[in-house]
């Protein structure tokens, strides 16, 4: 328990609150005056304060001002890793009450703070945010919408980008397989792959569209597919192909020739 009450670092606190003595102190270091000051080794004190608060479900009217200030400032210095987990701790925050107690329709109202608190988050946290905010009213202008319109398309392009990582690769390889093509071909390949591309992450986004809440939707869809489809490296993909499999066949071949050349041995002796 020293060593609790004695942590310089968040994340030395939240490391030893392991048993319900070490729960009290960490409840008594939330309620402390200089919390939000205690200093990080990643992340920030806001994400942390915010993460326990959510965790342990408090609802406590001392911690108000420090739970919107959290709300506001838990983005700043988000390591990567930690984007998924940011984006549940939103949606718990949505769903628990912690909304309506802590009276945090203020911060979300204000278009400069939203659009800090959803930069990091995933689509599916993004849609649950919207859908609380039009539920209670709190979507009243063009520029509320344009926020969640552009974060959710540059999370769109981010998200299916990395689901489709190796989708290039297998259908490079249907198209070569099915028509026979050599490296001659490469430009056609590399063609039909973009077309084929295209059409898969078109018809995803517009999928995605047909589910999104009422008044919600991504807008320019080819637009958007163009620019998922460019960061796709598309002429090295078909190239790493053919030279993989250029590697594989001269590998056989150096194996039958020494093959041949064993055998060759045994009958001279």
């Amino acid at each position: 328990m020293k060593t609790i009450k004695s942590a310089v670092f968040f994340e030395q606190i939240i490391r030893y609150n392991k048993s319900n003595e070490s729960d009290k102190i960490l409840m008594n270091k939330l309620f402390s005056d200089n919390i939000l000051e205690v200093k990080t080794l990643r992340n920030s004190s806001f994400y942390y304060f915010l993460e326990q608060v959510i965790e342990h479900e408090i609802l406590d009217a001392n911690l108000l001002e420090k739970v919107k200030k959290s709300v506001q400032r838990a983005h700043e210095n988000l390591e990567a890793a930690k984007f998924r987990n940011y984006s549940l701790l939103i949606t718990k925050l949505l769903h628990n009450g912690m909304f309506e107690f802590y009276d945090l329709s203020e911060v979300f109202c204000s278009n400069d703070k939203l659009l800090l608190i959803i930069q990091n988050m995933d689509r599916r946290s993004i849609i649950n945010l919207y859908s609380k905010m039009k539920d209670n009213h709190l979507i009243n202008d063009n520029i509320s919408m344009k926020i969640f319109e552009a974060a959710l398309e540059d999370t769109v392009i981010e998200e299916i980008h990395d689901e489709l990582i190796y989708e290039d690769s297998a259908i490079a390889s249907e198209i070569i397989a099915g028509m026979g093509y050599d490296y001659e071909d490469h430009e056609l390949i590399e063609s039909e792959l973009i077309q084929k591309l295209e059409e898969k992450i078109f018809n995803e986004i517009e999928t995605f569209n047909e589910v999104l809440p009422e008044g919600l939707v991504i807008g320019n869809v080819y637009n958007l597919t163009r620019e998922i489809v460019s960061r796709f490296n598309i002429s090295d993909t078909v190239y790493d192909l053919f030279r993989g499999a250029e590697k594989l066949e001269d590998k056989f071949t150096n194996r039958k020739d020494s093959d041949v050349e064993m055998i060759k041995s045994m009958f001279e002796k």
